[in-house]
C-alpha cells in the first residue's frame, strides 16, 4: 500500500464546518460513521471525553511540524495529532503512554487492527531507512509502534507519509476524512498543505 493521499477544495472549511470536526493538537477523536457522533479529546477536559452528534465528517488542521494519524474501518475512524516530543514520560521511547488514544485502541481491538492507517509527519533532513520509517520523528515513531505492537496492524495496512518542513509563510497541512456516504461506502482520506508529501515504503 502506497498510501498517498491527494488534496481536496476547501477540506479546511469542511472539517471546521457544521458537519465536521477539528481535532486539536495533541489530542484525538472517534467518529462512528453509523451514529453521526464524535467522542473526543480536548485541552479544557484532558482527563474524559466529550461528544458533538451529527458529524460526518473529521480532520485535523494545522499540522504543521506535528504528526497526524488516521485509522479507518467502514464503520469508525480515528484520528490524532500530536506534536513532537509531547508524547514521551521520560522511561519509553516507543508506543504511546498506556491511556488516553491507546486504551481506545484497544477497547475497540478487534474492529481497528483490519483498518487502514496513515501516519503523516514532518521528515527530516537525514536518509531515510527502509526498515525505520519514523525514526526521525518522536510523535510519528511512537504512533508507528502503537499501531503495530498494540494494535497488531499488519504493516502493510500503514503508510508513512512524510512532508518538507513547512515555512513560516506556506499554509500548515490538514487532513480530512470524508464520511458523508460512509458507512455505506469507505470514507476517504485527504491531505493538502505539504511540501513534497511523499510515501515511504513500511514493511522492510
Amino acid at each position: 500500500m502506497d498510501g498517498q493521499l491527494g488534496p481536496y477544495p476547501g477540506a479546511d472549511e469542511l472539517v471546521k464546518g457544521d458537519d465536521g470536526f477539528n481535532v486539536d493538537m495533541n489530542n484525538w477523536g472517534n467518529l462512528d460513521f453509523s451514529t453521526k457522533r464524535v467522542d473526543y479529546t480536548d485541552d479544557e477536559e484532558p482527563t474524559g471525553m466529550k461528544e458533538k452528534l451529527n458529524r460526518t465528517i473529521i480532520g485535523t488542521t494545522g499540522l504543521a511540524s506535528c504528526a497526524g494519524v488516521v485509522i479507518l474501518t467502514q464503520d469508525r475512524v480515528v484520528v490524532g495529532h500530536y506534536s513532537s516530543g509531547c508524547l514521551e514520560d521520560g522511561s519509553r521511547r516507543d508506543e504511546l503512554p498506556e491511556d488516553g488514544i491507546v486504551q481506545h485502541l484497544l477497547n475497540n481491538k478487534n474492529d481497528l487492527k483490519n483498518g487502514r492507517a496513515w501516519i503523516i509527519h514532518c521528515g527530516s533532513e537525514a536518509p531515510i531507512t527502509r526498515g525505520a520509517p519514523t525514526d526521525d520523528h518522536d510523535a510519528g515513531r511512537q504512533l508507528y509502534a502503537t499501531l503495530t505492537k498494540v494494535l497488531e496492524m499488519p504493516k502493510e495496512t500503514i503508510a508513512v507519509l512524510k512532508y518538507k518542513p513547512p515555512q513560516e509563510s506556506e499554509p500548515a497541512g490538514s487532513i480530512m476524512v470524508d464520511g458523508r456516504n460512509s458507512p455505506l461506502q469507505m470514507a476517504t482520506v485527504y491531505a493538502q498543505g505539504f511540501q513534497q508529501l511523499e510515501a515511504y515504503v513500511v514493511n522492510p
